[in-house]
């Protein structure tokens, strides 16, 4: 079982949450639920949108008021986690993922047991979907101990967990406002 996870909040705009919605629904593998956050008030047009997606995979849940984005992937987190979800992928409302991406990674956590996340490297793009540039991440866990010191070894959009690794590592910190990703990935290494 594959769970989706991802947060709204008042800054996402809806062309970019389609295209994101687009890219998942373009998936090769098709066995996989989506949850949705709004964190606090979103622009009306995402709302209608996800009222309007006819796709019983997507659940959206919502509040009025911004908690912030660690506490809204705890929520997200404790729904799927309790449901029994096997892997867990993040995407943020502005990501677009390959066609691919699910099935790569899944047979790949399902082929090393041994691996509690996995993700790859990003094609950055503007507002035109024009490339940026590719930021290439570390292979290994040595690799990604070192490349702490530049920016997080992994890119929380491109990453699946396994779900054993929460129960390792825990959950996102929501004790500070900046820098949760980072703790959130020490905790696991030191875990």
């Amino acid at each position: 079982m594959v769970a989706v996870i991802m947060s709204i909040y008042k800054n996402d705009k809806l062309i970019y949450v389609a295209q994101c919605v687009d890219s998942l629904l373009k998936q090769t593998f098709k066995d996989f639920h989506v949850y949705v956050q709004y964190d606090g008030v979103v622009e009306s047009g995402i709302e209608h949108f996800f009222m309007e997606l006819n796709d019983s995979r997507f659940h959206v849940y919502g509040r009025d008021e911004n908690y912030g984005l660690a506490y809204s992937l705890n929520e997200l987190l404790t729904i799927v986690l309790s449901k029994g979800y096997d892997y867990v992928l993040r995407m943020d409302a502005d990501d677009i993922c390959l066609s691919n991406r699910f099935e790569k990674q899944i047979i790949y956590m399902n082929n090393h047991k041994n691996i509690d996340i996995c993700g790859g490297h990003i094609e950055e793009m503007d507002e035109n979907k024009k490339s940026i540039g590719v930021i290439r991440y570390p292979l290994s866990h040595d690799e990604m101990k070192c490349f702490f010191g530049k920016r997080n070894p992994l890119a929380h959009m491109s990453v699946i967990f396994r779900k054993s690794y929460f129960h390792k590592a825990g959950l996102y910190p929501v004790d500070t406002d900046k820098d949760e990703d980072t703790i959130f990935w020490l905790n696991g290494f030191l875990s």
